[in-house]
């Protein structure tokens, strides 16, 4: 997301350069998403272009249905309902409460969309034929909390889809390019040695891969795909982690360049691989390893600030690892979690995307977090139980932290944002009018634009909370082939 991070001191508030200042809000009204549609050539990602015909996909596109009507917040005149449970990190504010919708800002933009990382495909190359007046992709488009889906054609993914084998949206970049990674046959070597990306990160090991890992620029503006080169056969270097590479843009998407971090256990050198549009090449650079534990790396994503070119590597469980690939020599650095968010390693087998996410909103890095305040080393297999004693003091809360730039002390730190009660949440009239069980979600993301806006996951549902007043924002059902609801997680969407 291209932004800018945030330099500030840990009493002063991020700016929002090119967008009025966004006042808080009490409540917002919750628009009906409109039908999910396609995307053409030479058209912007984000108008109504092209049609697929349903038939010839796997399944038929999402069907958003609106879940609960606008409803005024209860209270005091001109004061916010109390909430006892959740700490207030900003001053209520005197405005009255309008049972009216507020006037739209930019805050509330809906030029951004939701993505599901798993793509569908076709049934034949003749539903998005080649060529001139033909296409290589078709994006289904719909509203947030909506969830849109890519589509690719089998001569992109000629592979049987599986479980442990199936196109993935690697990273989504608001200039409407995709990184997209598809498997192009069997392999007659065996493959290297790489993680598999499966449903469940209680499976994902390190393994031989069978497949021929094939990695495509996806230009949703042209409907085009263009593979990336292989790296060269003489360097030792291969792609090894699907999960660690990042995509940074210049001139709205004119040129990129796509970068891979390799760490080395047990060392303390990296390596970067890096391929640039401009150069067509793939080059190689030798990076000083910052950590020293003798621990893997859990790769749960990348995300950008296309403004500073600078990537973030991150593993939800230790910290973030960050660089500028654009350098001749990049400085690798690394930014713990917050203060007691770190987690042994062994817990990785849990899929800890489903309650724990990093992401840029707003132009700076963000760190949610579903726990509970009264144990903060408190492991992902005993939250579910925990969180289910509502009536013992463990109630669960989602937390939010901001990172900045200390210019005094040269350092990346944290900032907490909010700290919200899910008992406030389900008391709420608008979660109340959602009919949704009062049960402990999922994450999904963080809107990409507003920040105070969380998304979660609930059976087949998806939600949005304003975390200034625990109210809901947004509420839609969703339906997608892969992968199964159990498996639903901020690993499975990317906001854009």
């Amino acid at each position: 997301m291209a932004g800018r991070l945030c330099s500030l001191g840990a009493g002063e508030q991020p700016s929002r350069p090119g967008l009025p200042a966004r006042p808080r809000r009490l409540c917002q009204s919750c628009p009906l998403p409109p039908t999910p549609t396609a995307i053409t050539p030479r058209q912007s990602i984000f108008e109504l272009v092209r049609t697929v015909k349903p038939s010839s996909l796997h399944s038929t596109a999402d069907r958003q249905t609106d879940a609960h009507p606008h409803r005024p917040l209860k209270g005091r005149e001109g004061e916010a309902a109390p909430h006892p449970h959740r700490r207030r990190l900003y001053k209520a504010s005197s405005s009255p409460v309008h049972p009216t919708p507020p006037p739209t800002m930019a805050s509330e933009s809906t030029d951004w969309r939701i993505l599901a990382t798993i793509a569908r495909v076709c049934a034949a190359d003749a539903d998005l034929p080649p060529g001139p007046g033909g296409a290589d992709l078709s994006l289904a488009l719909a509203a947030p909390p909506g969830i849109s889906v890519l589509t690719v054609p089998p001569r992109v993914c000629p592979d049987p889809l599986t479980q442990d084998n199936h196109p993935s949206v690697l990273v989504a970049d608001p200039s409407g390019l995709l990184l997209l990674h598809a498997t192009q046959g069997t392999s007659v070597d065996g493959g290297p040695v790489v993680y598999c990306d499966r449903f469940s990160s209680r499976k994902l090991v390190s393994c031989r891969r069978e497949y021929v890992d094939g990695y495509f620029v996806c230009d949703t503006r042209s409907a085009t795909v263009s593979r990336l080169p292989v790296p060269d056969t003489q360097s030792k270097n291969r792609i090894l982690d699907a999960g660690n590479l990042g995509f940074l843009t210049q001139d709205g998407g004119r040129t990129y360049m796509v970068a891979e971090l390799q760490p080395i256990v047990g060392s303390d050198k990296a390596v970067l691989l890096c391929y640039s549009s401009e150069t067509g090449r793939w080059v190689d650079k030798i990076l000083d390893y910052p950590l020293r534990e003798v621990r893997p790396w859990a790769s749960h994503g990348v995300v950008s600030s296309n403004l500073h070119q600078r990537l973030w590597w991150f593993d939800v469980s230790w910290g973030i690892l960050t660089c500028l690939p654009m350098e001749e020599n990049p400085l690798l650095q690394f930014v713990p979690l917050p203060a007691c968010k770190k987690i042994g390693y062994r817990c990785n087998q849990e899929d800890l995307q489903r309650f724990r996410c990093i992401t840029v909103s707003d132009g700076a890095v963000r760190f949610v977090e579903i726990g509970v305040p009264a144990k903060p080393k408190v492991i992902v297999n005993r939250l579910r139980k925990m969180v289910l004693r509502h009536g013992k003091g463990h109630h669960p809360w989602v937390a939010m932290y901001t990172l900045y730039h200390d210019d005094e002390s040269d350092s990346w730190l944290w900032r907490i944002e909010h700290e919200v009660c899910f008992r406030d949440v389900w008391s709420h009239n608008t979660y109340e009018a959602t009919g949704l069980p009062k049960k402990v979600p999922k994450l999904a993301c963080v809107d990409p634009y507003n920040p105070d806006v969380v998304y979660f996951f609930i059976d087949r549902y998806v939600f949005g909370v304003d975390l200034c007043c625990a109210s809901v924002h947004k509420c839609a059902r969703y339906r997608l082939e892969n992968p199964p609801r159990r498996f639903m997680s901020s690993r499975f969407v990317l906001a854009f």
